[in-house]
């Protein structure tokens, strides 16, 4: 996988998508995988494609843990994690989706337990409680481990 110039970016991300069947099958590209989302990750967020971006990692980390490490984690919860009230429900749908799936697939730093948690806490204030309910209850199983 090679670098793309970033007005590329997003064509890219679908074809990445296609080629992968979204995130389902990385073969041949199993370690060049984390490095190049992560360069995805901040034009995709800048063009309001959080939803699609945690999609796909959603996809990837179901089927390819293995292939997670810590450096793309903590980017992706870098760029995808700003709680706020302007985030659109489907927006922190997907976020809390998205922490569920790490919780059970991957192996979770350290470093980003705290993020997850503070995630968790702020859209419990802004969201009713039944959405944020199964993340909760993921990080909580987590915590007793």
């Amino acid at each position: 996988i090679k670098s793309c110039h970033p007005d590329d970016l997003e064509p890219c991300f679908n074809l990445l998508q296609s080629l992968t069947n979204n995130g389902s099958n990385l073969y041949l590209i199993e370690e060049q995988i984390g490095s190049y989302v992560e360069e995805l990750l901040p034009v995709m967020v800048a063009r309001k494609k959080t939803v699609d971006v945690l999609k796909f990692l959603a996809d990837m980390t179901k089927n390819n843990a293995t292939y997670i490490d810590t450096q793309l984690l903590c980017a992706v919860f870098r760029e995808c994690y700003y709680p706020n009230k302007k985030q659109p429900l489907e927006e922190i749908q997907e976020c809390l989706n998205y922490i569920e799936v790490v919780v059970q697939y991957a192996i979770v730093p350290p470093s980003c337990i705290h993020c997850m948690m503070m995630y968790i806490c702020s859209v419990r204030c802004v969201i009713p409680s039944d959405v944020t309910h199964p993340a909760s209850q993921s990080l909580k199983s987590l915590m007793k481990m």
